[in-house]
């Protein structure tokens, strides 16, 4: 696992270059769920809708193919809602020792002069530098 209290250096020793045939293996059990849906979507959408007087109103077909796009990410997020509550209810809560560096509130006094040791007055200049590109960008497309 890649550990970014570590100095970059270290990190990167610290990985391992898979194999093609893992790569591979990684990839397609990425990309299988993705394709999936797509062609369950292009059937339902595609085949099934265009078929003489498309589907039957009221069907569960009909609905899902008719619904505002908007109203599928409310239904989403709610869900999303649902199992973190749930996952959080029926889950031990976490050691601190666990939670310790993953937020503002859990750094330690090391793990800030780390941090703080990382950066110098050059990459915040950079920073201001690249943030002032994208406001440039973004006016530059206000219409």
């Amino acid at each position: 696992m890649l550990d970014l209290h570590r100095s970059p250096g270290n990190a990167l020793r610290s990985l391992t270059i898979p194999t093609a045939q893992t790569r591979l293996r990684r990839d397609v059990n990425d990309h299988v769920p993705a394709f999936i849906g797509l062609v369950v979507s292009l059937l339902l959408v595609v085949s099934l809708g265009s078929l003489a007087g498309g589907y039957a109103q009221g069907s569960l077909l009909w609905v899902v193919n008719n619904i505002y796009f908007q109203y599928y990410s409310l239904f989403i997020f709610l869900v999303s809602v649902g199992v973190m509550v749930g996952v959080s209810y029926l889950t031990a809560a976490p050691a601190y020792a666990q939670l310790e560096g993953l937020t503002f509130g859990t750094v330690t006094e090391a793990q800030q002069r780390e941090s703080r040791g990382s950066w110098n007055r050059w990459d915040v200049i950079n920073s201001c530098l690249v943030l002032l590109l994208i406001l440039a960008a973004y006016l530059s497309f206000r219409g």
